[in-house]
């Protein structure tokens, strides 16, 4: 049973990357590896450090 909720979950996560790669510039859309604890680990840091580039940009774009 938790197999095919494992198979399940991956099969929703292609099919939202699918959806993102065809809506969007495909440089803008990345897909992230999410196999183990570290995967989680690196991609929660990696998102953390776009958003606060997103972030900086954003204040300079401003002028503040």
């Amino acid at each position: 049973m938790k197999k095919i909720q494992e198979n399940n979950e991956a099969e929703i996560m292609c099919v939202v990357l699918e959806e993102a790669r065809e809506a969007y510039a495909e440089e803008i859309v990345i897909g992230l590896d999410s196999e183990d604890t570290n995967n989680l680990e690196s991609n929660v840091s990696r998102i953390v450090q776009w958003i606060e580039a997103w972030l900086k940009n954003q204040d300079l774009d401003s002028g503040s």
